[in-house]
């Protein structure tokens, strides 16, 4: 299959994670009591930042969220999600850990914070089993006067491996439980073969529709690179769905199955470059609004610097500005059909086309001879 996206696993987490609601159901989910019951989840807030060097990413991806802590005094923590690319455990996985928490309190005193503490998350989807040990157990003595020179410092960890399949099914929010099964599973071809209908149906009953909609589009493009079945067995999968799934659920798998591109191209007639370009740019910024451009531009097989000014000319992460960016579109494509529209935008045929007659006409100039 074409337009592999580099990374998936990093990707799909990036789209799972940077929803708050998920973020907040893995909290209540997997953290120990004494310390999800003492965060003020209301408060929790996804920053525009990354704690990650050059080195740290080609083992780590991080999202970083703040939140309030009650305490004998109410302050703000910081909360990392953080993803370990590997299939296999590191060896030392607190030296990765202390150089990232390095990073975020050097950053912190650059910038003349505060610092902050900051609770490290690791989500773990490798086959083999991460045996959690603390710090001072990786040296090979024993020494009560030696130890106190050893930092001491813990991460939490959920290592998909420990969890059955029938837990991560019950979990109450959908989004959550389905993609912790396909991270966990994705390797797995008779998983995905026969599972996965019965996977968007328990992400359809236990999700928000907004929601929804976003894993839908996700988890396709997810399966697609990151699972070892073809094409074909994908748009099985899709016509297995019930009828009973609204338009939402269609149109995304038109989008990415049943048109085989699977990152936003448009089925049908042949399109100019330009357009075709613009269509796929804009569908992996709506879907992954944290890749960079410089990845996105690599999957699109353009320019960073045209991924950039595309980002600012069509701001497409922002719904309330959805039609206006659609009349911008049909003035500068006046060729787009409604439904290339309607499924970048996830409305219907008959909304593009109020939006397409409510355009002012442009008239014609009145030349001299």
């Amino acid at each position: 299959m074409g337009n592999k996206i580099d990374k998936p696993h990093d990707h799909f987490f990036r789209a799972t994670f940077s929803k708050v609601l998920v973020a907040k159901a893995f909290i209540e989910k997997f953290l120990p009591k004494e310390i999800s019951t003492r965060l003020q989840l209301s408060t929790l807030q996804l920053e525009n930042g990354s704690y990650v060097d050059d080195e740290l990413s080609e083992n780590i991806t991080d999202l970083v969220y703040s939140c309030q802590w009650n305490g004998k005094q109410e302050v703000s923590i910081e909360i990392s999600f953080l993803f370990e690319h590997k299939s296999w455990v590191p060896k030392y996985p607190h030296l990765q850990l202390f150089r990232y928490l390095l990073n975020a309190w050097e950053q912190q005193y650059q910038n003349s914070e505060d610092l902050v503490i900051i609770i490290p998350i690791i989500v773990y989807h490798g086959g083999r089993k991460w045996k959690y040990k603390p710090f001072k157990d990786y040296f090979p003595y024993e020494d009560e006067q030696l130890n106190q020179f050893i930092p001491k410092f813990e991460y939490l960890l959920t290592d998909l491996s420990n969890h059955s399949d029938e837990e991560l099914n019950k979990i109450k929010l959908g989004f959550l439980g389905a993609a912790l099964l396909l991270m966990k599973n994705n390797k797995n071809p008779n998983f995905i073969r026969n599972k996965t209908t019965e996977l968007f149906i328990y992400a359809w009953k236990s999700t928000p529709s907004n929601l929804f909609e976003t894993f839908v589009r996700i988890a396709v493009v997810y399966i697609a690179n990151a699972s070892p079945i073809e094409k074909e067995e994908i748009r099985k999968i899709a016509n297995n769905l019930p009828l009973k799934l609204d338009d939402m659920v269609k149109t995304a798998y038109e989008q990415f199955v049943e048109e085989g591109i699977l990152i936003g191209r448009i089925k049908g007639e042949k399109i100019g470059e330009k357009k075709k370009e613009l269509l796929t740019v804009l569908q992996l910024i709506k879907t992954f609004p944290l890749m960079n451009d410089g990845d996105i531009a690599k999957i699109a097989t353009t320019e960073k610097a045209t991924v950039n000014k595309i980002r600012k000319e069509y701001p497409i992460t922002d719904k309330k500005k959805y039609t206006l960016i659609i009349q911008t579109l049909l003035k500068a494509f006046p060729s787009f059909k409604n439904k290339e529209l309607a499924i970048l935008f996830e409305k219907t045929s008959v909304a593009i086309q109020k939006i397409r007659k409510a355009m002012p006409k442009e008239k014609p100039s009145n030349t001299k001879n």
